[in-house]
């Protein structure tokens, strides 16, 4: 009786669980292309937009920096410069290497690669979707500098075909089959319960 603290057992408890698992059940879920294409022409008749791949453009620039504002008009002067000889016929990727200062793009020539319009800022967006192929225009000013542009390539806005959403789209299915699943399973386990 003196002692009882040293003979105290902790409590325990006699637990029975039942784990469900969004996971678990997306991994079960089967998808075959037909029920995936009904799922496709739903999404797509419910949010056209998402399935739309909006304009390219390729893109090559020459950066000239501004990195002291009284120099402004100095750079300036000399990205007409170089935009005239681009425009009489010099290799655009050669001047872009010799005088481009954008550490990204120089040494490819000044090629940005394909990119929509969303991936440029407002100045050169503008300047580079208002451009014909193979045009060459300038200097334009943003926040980084001066730039020259070349236009090398237009792709126009298209639809996503099934077959190039479909990877995307099967992910987004499982999940949303799971989700039922996974509803479901919860009345059914709180009815049990």
């Amino acid at each position: 009786d003196a002692h009882k603290s040293q003979y105290m057992t902790p409590e325990t408890v006699n637990l029975h669980y039942v784990e469900l698992s969004l996971s678990g059940l997306a991994s079960k879920v089967t998808v075959d292309d037909a029920q995936l294409k009904a799922y496709y022409d739903e999404q797509k008749s419910k949010n056209p937009e998402r399935f739309v791949q909006p304009e390219q453009r390729r893109v090559s620039h020459i950066l000239l920096q501004v990195p002291d504002p009284k120099d402004d008009a100095a750079v300036k002067a000399k990205a007409e410069g170089i935009l005239k000889r681009a425009q009489g016929g010099e290799d655009f990727g050669k001047l872009a290497q010799q005088y481009s200062q954008d550490p990204g793009s120089a040494q490819k020539g000044g090629d940005l690669g394909w990119a929509d319009r969303k991936a440029y800022v407002g100045p050169f967006a503008d300047a580079a979707f208002g451009m014909k192929e193979g045009e060459i225009k300038g200097p334009v000013k943003t926040q980084f500098g001066y730039h020259i542009l070349k236009l090398d390539g237009i792709q126009p806005s298209s639809v996503k075909t099934f077959e190039q959403a479909k990877d995307d789209l099967t992910a987004e299915y499982r999940q949303s089959q799971a989700e039922r699943l996974f509803g479901d399973a919860q009345d059914t386990l709180a009815d049990a319960a």
